[in-house]
């Protein structure tokens, strides 16, 4: 079979016809399952030349597919060997031009004994056998830490590792060993693809995941540009590539791609390389990092991640703003949590935004809603209540035939992708709950599911026609014309189902003007002062951002104008978070 050895574009079916039909295939697919794909940055694209596109890695199979289905440029992307040689995924891989790295992490093993503790850049151990299991070079993987790779064997129960672990072990745990890989035919097969003009993918964390944040990055992507550099003499670019989603697991979610300027690489860091390798990567490497940190958001979790999105949408003017600035102003909202989240003003922020976001919960409404609780007068959100009941209850029960005939489909899909997410759970050391592999098992099992279950009903009609309805001449066309339509139906029924959710996630706030009351008032109250306070800690705390506060705001401070609002008439009793703190 084809290996990083005897991988060549040439040697593989990589027609433009096959590739293009391919690629809108999968385009097809990811709007089925995506409600909403934003693309920003595309005239950042190089059109010709050498190009590697860098994206962070948080859906899986989905990644790869989400960025070269919204790119202009050909693009083979590198694709761990064993799911090169799956049964499914491999076939697409191989004719869309993937190229096959075997990983360390695919061969772990287990290690023998614990590692007991961490002293700096020293591993010491518990029962186990360093001196037969582990060499120079390998890399080390404790659960719910960096991994390390060996520099010294020091003894059957201690290793000299780097980097230097910082955080001490509460606990003995258990580790895996994974085995020092030579990736020289991988960078051989990438050079020479460069140097062709072809472009690559490379996820540089090295694996998906479902963290709030980046991983350290692999250095691979900087030894690629590098190194094509240097023995072709060529120009490489680096495109960074930020894959936003939002709930990336769930069927109709939304995500925003992002392409970031392109990382030009200068002669005098491709001269170092020539002289300090490992100088020069880690240059590029810091790089490529901030490139990536650049178009996604990070966070240390997603409690605090939460807290930024709502403290965004408080900030935010009442207009409209474009995708680009959605994400920006996140960006900056993470970046800046993560500099003054210790200080008193922002930690007490947060208390109140948590149980602001309690209180949303309670009543069933969004932040966004509130803003329209004054808009809505009793009699009017009445009305639409009658009317949007009756509304949705019509296209329910057109959706209710497409439903039922998919329903089987979901089920299975979601059992199937749970189930691996366990499994890739079991076997990862950096997933919090496996939520990236769902997505990507969800599509693949829908993709052979779908055509032999419709196939199945058009085989029951087919069966009943003859029982009860025997006429040769007709009875083959109507499972034939069934199996072709049901497609249709079904996506039909699904999208029928969506808007009736969206209509029914207004009920809350339409009965909330309804009844009206103290609890209306409240929660307006609550978001007004929190909106000020926001507002004012941005201008107080902004200017300790640098020159993007002054120089790139992503919002005009006369439209961020503080509520006129004078909260000095509530005494000490009516304040608006006493009922909630």
């Amino acid at each position: 079979g084809i290996n990083a050895e005897t991988w060549d574009p040439r040697g593989i079916d990589t027609s433009m016809s096959l590739y293009s039909f391919l690629r809108g295939f999968f385009r097809l697919i990811l709007n089925i399952f995506f409600s909403d794909i934003e693309v920003v940055g595309e005239e950042n694209i190089p059109r010709e030349g050498a190009v590697i596109f860098c994206g962070n890695h948080a859906n899986q199979f989905v990644d790869p597919l989400m960025i070269l289905t919204n790119c202009p440029r050909d693009i083979g992307f590198l694709i761990a060997e064993k799911s090169w040689h799956r049964p499914i995924i491999g076939w697409f891989a191989k004719k869309m031009k993937s190229i096959p790295v075997k990983r360390a992490q695919d061969g772990a093993s287990s290690g023998i004994g614990k590692i007991e503790s961490c002293v700096g850049d020293i591993l010491k151990g518990t029962d186990t056998q360093f001196t037969k299991q582990v060499q120079v070079g390998d890399r080390i993987a404790i659960s719910g830490l960096e991994e390390v790779t060996v520099k010294e064997v020091l003894s059957a129960s201690e290793l000299h590792v780097t980097p230097a672990l910082e955080e001490p072990l509460a606990e003995p745990k258990s580790y895996k060993v994974m085995k020092k890989v030579d990736q020289g035919a991988v960078y051989s097969a990438v050079w020479d693809s460069l140097k062709s003009g072809f472009s690559i993918g490379i996820f540089p964390e090295g694996g998906s995941h479902d963290r709030s944040e980046l991983l350290p990055l692999k250095a691979g992507v900087a030894l690629m540009a590098l190194g094509a550099m240097q023995k072709h003499k060529i120009k490489v670019s680096i495109v960074p590539c930020g894959l936003n989603y939002f709930q990336p697991h769930r069927f109709r979610s939304q995500v925003l791609v992002e392409f970031g300027r392109p990382l030009e690489i200068s002669d005098e860091l491709v001269q170092k390389y020539t002289t300090d390798k490992r100088e020069a990567c880690g240059q590029l490497l810091g790089e490529v990092e901030q490139a990536l940190r650049d178009v996604t958001v990070n966070a240390p979790n997603y409690e605090t991640l939460r807290l930024v999105f709502m403290a965004r949408r408080l900030y935010k003017p009442p207009q409209k703003l474009t995708p680009e600035q959605h994400l920006q102003l996140t960006r900056r909202f993470a970046k800046a949590y993560t500099k003054f989240g210790s200080e008193p003003k922002v930690a007490e922020l947060s208390e109140k935004l948590m149980s602001y976001e309690e209180e949303l919960a309670s009543l069933g409404v969004e932040d966004h809603q509130v803003v329209r609780l004054k808009s809505t007068g009793r009699c009017e959100a009445l009305g639409l209540l009658v009317f949007r009941t009756f509304y949705v209850l019509g296209w329910f029960i057109l959706a209710i035939p497409g439903a039922i005939l998919a329903a089987p489909i979901g089920a299975i899909c979601k059992y199937l992708a749970v189930k691996e997410a366990a499994k890739a759970l079991k076997a990862s050391t950096v997933k919090w709950e496996a939520k990236d592999v769902i997505a990507s098992y969800k599509i693949l099992v829908a993709l052979g599911l779908v055509p032999l279950l419709n196939i199945a009903y058009g085989i029951i009609m087919a069966v009943v026609l003859n029982t009860y309805w025997y006429n040769p001449s007709v009875n083959w066309i109507w499972p034939f014309v069934l199996v072709i339509v049901l497609p249709f139906i079904e996506y039909f029924s699904v999208r029928s189902l969506e808007l009736c959710l969206k209509i029914v996630k207004s009920f809350p706030r339409l009965w909330l003007c309804v009844v009206g009351g103290k609890k209306k008032d409240h929660v307006q109250l609550v978001r007004a002062q929190l909106q000020d306070e926001i507002r004012g800690l941005v201008e107080e705390l902004g200017p300790k951002m640098g020159d993007e506060f002054f120089d790139q705001r992503v919002i005009a401070p006369e439209l961020v104008q503080k509520s006129k609002r004078r909260w000095s008439r509530y005494n000490r009793a009516e304040d608006p978070f006493q009922d909630v703190m």
